[in-house]
Order: C-alpha cells, then sequence, then structure tokens
C-alpha cells in the first residue's frame, strides 16, 4: 500500500487519535487525587486570608488547624448546633453547599418572586469558620 493512500492517513490518524485518548484518560484519573487536595487547600487558603491569617509564608494547614473552628449554623435561627444537634448527613469538614442546598431533607425551595439571584433553593445548615487564639478562644 502507498504512503499516502486515503486508508493508510485514516488508520494513521485512528491509532494516533486512540494513543492519545488514553494518555489523556490515564492523566485525568492519576490527577483527580491531586486536584481534589488542591481544592481544598485552596478553600482552606481562602478561610485563612478572610480571617486575615494569611501571609507568603504560612504553613496554611497547621494554621488552619491551630487556628480555625469550623461551626455549623442552623440559617434559620442563626444558632450555631453542636455535632449531635444536625443532621447525620452534614459535616462540617466536607460541607458541600450546592448538594445541601438541593437536597429535599437540607435545603429549602426559594419561591420565584423571592429569589432575585434566580438560585432555586438554599441549605436550611451553613458552615462558618471561627477564628481562635492558641487556647481555643
Amino acid at each position: 500500500m502507498p504512503n499516502d493512500s486515503v486508508k493508510k492517513t485514516i488508520t494513521v490518524t485512528l491509532v494516533l487519535c486512540l494513543i492519545c485518548s488514553i494518555f489523556v484518560s490515564v492523566a485525568a484519573v492519576g490527577l483527580s487525587s491531586v486536584q481534589k487536595e488542591n481544592k481544598r487547600l485552596d478553600k482552606v487558603k481562602n478561610i485563612l486570608i478572610a480571617g486575615g491569617l494569611y501571609g507568603e509564608t504560612t504553613d496554611v494547614p497547621k494554621v488552619y488547624k491551630e487556628k480555625i473552628v469550623p461551626l455549623m449554623v442552623e440559617l434559620s435561627t442563626g444558632r450555631i448546633l453542636g455535632e449531635n444537634e444536625y443532621p447525620k448527613e452534614l459535616n462540617v469538614q466536607t460541607f458541600d453547599l450546592k448538594k445541601t442546598a438541593f437536597d429535599p431533607q437540607l435545603g429549602v425551595r426559594i419561591q420565584a418572586e423571592e429569589d432575585i439571584a434566580k438560585i432555586r433553593s438554599k441549605p436550611k445548615y451553613m458552615v462558618v469558620y471561627k477564628v481562635v487564639d492558641g487556647s481555643g478562644n
């Protein structure tokens, strides 16, 4: 078969596409845990920035562990809840705003006339972060 035949060109193209797609798939699967950890660290860094605790040389995980306390708040009352007072499905460390807002048990639908931001649903609970000193106050 000549080198410039249509069949050979299509075969080479398909094989090259298959090899590239395998590389991309392997990279995506292999990097997913790294992406999750980077997302978590970015969230923690933003919490430290909001609390005025972040600097260029800040050890982000250490400062977060020592100076930040996540708390669950019931939005309808503003009351801070103890661990045994909020639903077991919720966790202050892994709280997911979107999942919570759209869960029928954990979220509340917003009436269209009140929903000026078009978010359709809001959570009943929210995690807030308290900055504490070394003694926990």
